[in-house]
């Protein structure tokens, strides 16, 4: 694997006009009514993604929401399948890599009308595997963790603040 830093992070936060609410309905229809269109480099057919919220039943393994300050946030789990191929991430002959991350949207009210938005990469990792095994077998795949790389993320709030129509 070969390692291509951006030159410096990107935006991964971002104040939107709209209250937490109007922010959350943005995001739900952003994961449910157009997922193909979250990443540059996103995969067809995309991931299943799965929404989880605080209060509503999710797998014990989230576990933002034991803190009250995650109380708004939304969980959105790529269930460990690729969500985007990355540029930051290639294989030694330059191939983008797959990247599966979970990602948390953290949002805190500015008050009534205004929500700062964060979003946060969880389980970085990148998809390894041997493509060139002799007979033309595909060989065994593996993942391995890696630092998030603040492209996706921004790529996420980007698609937020277009959601909500307001930046």
């Amino acid at each position: 694997m070969v390692t291509h830093p951006l030159d410096h992070p990107l935006p991964t936060q971002a104040i939107v006009k709209g209250s937490v609410f109007e922010v959350q309905k943005a995001i739900e229809a952003l994961w449910e009514e157009h997922p193909e269109g979250i990443f540059t480099e996103g995969l067809i057919p995309p991931p299943p993604y799965e929404l989880y919220w605080r209060g509503k039943r999710h797998p014990s393994a989230i576990t933002i929401f034991k803190e009250v300050i995650n109380e708004n946030d939304v969980y959105v789990s790529c269930g460990g399948k690729a969500i985007c191929r990355t540029q930051v991430y290639t294989d030694r002959y330059g191939h983008p890599l797959d990247l599966t991350e979970d990602i948390q949207v953290h949002l805190i009210p500015q008050g009534s009308d205004e929500t700062l938005v964060k979003v946060i990469g969880i389980g970085t990792r990148v998809l390894l595997e041997d493509r060139y095994w002799w007979g033309g077998r595909k060989g065994r795949s593996w993942t391995i963790p890696v630092e998030a790389t603040t492209q996706e993320e921004n790529q996420v709030l980007e698609r937020i603040q277009e959601m909500t129509g307001k930046g």
